[in-house]
């Protein structure tokens, strides 16, 4: 069923009208699907939503806002499933394959397109400001390239306000790899999940959202997790990656005004 694109598909299906046209009606329905995004990005795909542009038409593919989000295909970012297969999975593939794409970062899958040593490539995600990308590439001889970049926002990933390439000497390399044995990277779940019923992936509560890619020759993986779930795992890797070699800092979050005192 195709919608019309001042409506809201919600994740049982039913349809909700938004409302839209010029002045004040307008501007509310612009904020009421900001909102709406901003709940299915925390929520990890709870509904898809499809609303009227909140920005200009832009023909090289720098947003992940325009309408329904397109599903992880041509080309595919992630293994089918890996996410887990239900509309959750999905919805987390397609918007880092999105974002992604509009980063103009390319597929680390198949893995024998991988040339030297590995790729790693880190996503980390603000539910409240910012996206930051960081890929290290390590070469034949076992030193590498870091490549950071930051967007202007989460809505519009392919307009980077940050794109820069950096050495990293065999002995930064070497710390990282010693992060990777010591965490069991390559072994890790691709996602947590809900112990009583693995088909189930734990809702993401907000916070700073990772997704960490590592790729060789002969093997791809992918983890991803909310920032602090997992201090002696995921997090040494991402706080490596992001803070020590990027020299990124997570944005704070907005502070909420207080009540005054009546």
């Amino acid at each position: 069923m195709r919608l019309d694109p001042n409506e809201l598909r919600l994740a049982d299906g039913s349809v909700a009208a938004l409302q839209v046209g010029n002045g004040p009606k307008r501007r509310a329905g612009s904020l009421f699907c900001a909102v709406a995004f901003v709940v299915a990005l925390s929520t990890a795909g709870g509904f898809l939503p499809s609303c009227p542009r909140l920005f200009a038409q832009n023909t090289k593919n720098t947003e992940c806002f325009q309408g329904p989000i397109p599903p992880d295909e041509n080309p595919q970012y992630f293994p089918t499933g890996v996410f887990t297969s239900t509309p959750r999975g999905s919805f987390t593939a397609a918007l880092n394959a999105c974002r992604l794409r509009a980063m103009d970062e390319r597929p680390l899958i198949p893995s024998a397109s991988v040339t030297g040593r590995g790729v790693y490539r880190l996503l980390v995600e603000p539910t409240w400001e910012g996206l930051f990308l960081v890929r290290l590439n390590v070469g034949a001889d076992g030193s590498g390239t870091l490549v950071k970049k930051e967007a202007r926002s989460q809505l519009q990933p392919g307009i980077l306000t940050v794109n820069m390439t950096l050495p990293v000497s065999k002995e930064d390399v070497g710390v990282f790899d010693s992060l990777l044995q010591k965490n069991n990277f390559w072994s890790m779940s691709p996602i947590l999940v809900f112990p009583k019923d693995p088909s189930r992936p734990l809702p993401n509560a907000g916070g700073v959202v990772c997704v960490l890619e590592g790729a060789k020759p002969d093997a791809y993986h992918v983890v991803t997790r909310p920032l602090g779930e997992d201090p002696k795992g995921l997090d040494e890797l991402t706080w490596y990656l992001f803070r020590d070699l990027a020299k990124f800092e997570i944005p704070p979050p907005p502070a909420w005004p207080r009540k005054g005192k009546r």
